[in-house]
């Protein structure tokens, strides 16, 4: 019985009662149904540190992607160690990633990675060869596209990972 509850909201004494199958075992059959997947983390964009000298630059894309409400997180690891920081990504189950070494910053363009595009494809290629030559998933674009681009990328992703 749920008397007191609507006491302590409205101020009146209600008689109620009520059940509730319970939000883990909504989730629990939501996830036996596959309707739900679990992402090891909430970061959405995963910024690269490709080059020292930009840390500052790194920083700003992180806090602009932060302040249009986009989960980003800067890899704070050993920079130049683009293997390992792609690799920490795929673990956690990042989207997104975003790479910017010094030719792009000089070029006004960034590279975007869309790491769970690339994990499809590769389950589809079996030649390394073809895999580096086709870089399913990476794009290039111009620095001043890359909060739109993100959210659009975003905004296609699937909405079923929690």
């Amino acid at each position: 019985r749920y008397d007191d509850l609507v006491l302590r909201f409205s101020g009146e004494k209600v008689p109620a009662v009520g059940a509730s199958i319970g939000v883990d075992r909504l989730l629990a059959a939501l996830e036996h149904l596959g309707k739900v997947r679990h992402r090891k983390t909430t970061t959405q964009v995963l910024v690269l540190t490709m080059d020292p000298e930009l840390m500052e630059d790194y920083l700003q894309m992180t806090f602009e992607l932060r302040r249009a409400g986009i989960a980003a997180e800067l890899y704070l690891g050993k920079p130049k160690a683009i293997g390992k920081q792609l690799k920490y990504a795929d673990r956690c189950g990042v989207p997104l990633a975003l790479l910017v070494g010094s030719d792009e910053m000089a070029a006004g363009k960034v590279t975007l990675k869309d790491l769970d595009a690339g994990r499809a494809r590769s389950a589809e290629v079996e030649d390394r060869q073809e895999w580096l030559e086709e870089r399913p998933g990476q794009m290039e674009i111009p620095r001043a596209d890359l909060l739109p681009k993100v959210q659009e990328l975003l905004a296609t992703i699937d909405r079923g990972v929690l």
